[in-house]
């Protein structure tokens, strides 16, 4: 029985005054003992883990701008070969003829302070007649392909140098006509 409440009273010691016993010799109070710098440890790793994230999501946001600037430049070139394909069919129904067809280039400009070299596009046409002997003998038509191609730079992931993209629209019209007419 006196051993039972020494071993008593060396626990209720060890627990209000932190004083050594059986217990902390037993290894039950080591850990708590040792544990002065695993604050610092884990303050640490959990600045390496935030870290990390917070890379990624910057990656994740740089290659998002790119794509919206990328989108960008799409609809704009896609617009461009609209409004030149609208000029063909003008000049087709005020002269009832197909213009001559050079190749044209334009440069696509800066928007929202993104800065960027500058992107040339370069606009190629190829027209052809084509004859539809299902809507009748004498009705043809100018199919007009006109093709945009241009150099997309792509910005620095992963550690790579800039990559250039190359891409290009194609937009086609047909220009119905009679023979003869």
């Amino acid at each position: 029985m006196n051993k039972e409440v020494r071993h008593l009273k060396e626990d209720k010691n060890i627990a209000t005054s932190g004083q050594s016993g059986s217990l902390a010799k037993s290894g039950r109070f080591l850990l708590l003992k040792n544990s002065r710098g695993l604050a610092l440890v884990e303050t640490i790793v959990a600045l390496l883990i935030l870290s990390s994230v917070l890379v990624s999501l910057l990656t994740m946001v740089q290659f998002a701008r790119a794509r919206a600037v990328a989108n960008y430049h799409d609809r704009y070139v896609l617009l461009r070969l609209d409004e030149e394909m609208q000029l063909i069919k003008q000049y087709q129904r005020s002269y009832n003829a197909i213009p001559v067809l050079y190749p044209k280039t334009f440069n696509i400009p800066q928007s929202g302070g993104y800065r960027y070299k500058a992107i040339v596009v370069t606009i190629n046409f190829l027209d052809t007649v084509e004859w539809d002997s299902t809507i009748g003998p004498d009705i043809g038509f100018h199919k007009i392909v006109a093709t945009a191609e241009w150099n997309e730079n792509m910005p620095k992931l992963g550690g790579r140098k800039n990559a250039v993209e190359k891409r290009f629209i194609t937009l086609r019209e047909d220009y119905y006509f009679q023979r003869g007419v």
